[in-house]
């Protein structure tokens, strides 16, 4: 699958270019793609920036904190979980 680390860099910080995540998600089409992205920007959960053209998209703090809260915590890879 091309792009697998993508998920990795948005947890770790990194801006993420549309190509790349669109690349990632190949099972679903650039329109659905850019509905999400276009979502999760306005719901807080991503940032968007522009460099010479090129959309980048990283994770917000509050994005990385619900991550944290909920879906970690919900797969059990929580430090306290048993």
């Amino acid at each position: 699958m091309p792009y697998e680390d993508v998920p990795q860099r948005l947890i770790d910080g990194e801006a993420v270019p549309r190509s790349e995540i669109i690349g990632y998600a190949s099972p679903y089409t650039i329109t659905q793609v850019t509905f999400f992205l276009a979502c999760c920007v306005f719901c807080t959960l991503m940032t968007v920036d522009y460099d010479e053209g090129a959309a980048l998209y990283a994770l917000t703090p509050f994005a990385l904190m619900l991550r944290e809260d909920f879906i970690v915590r919900l797969e059990g890879e929580c430090p306290e979980c048993p």
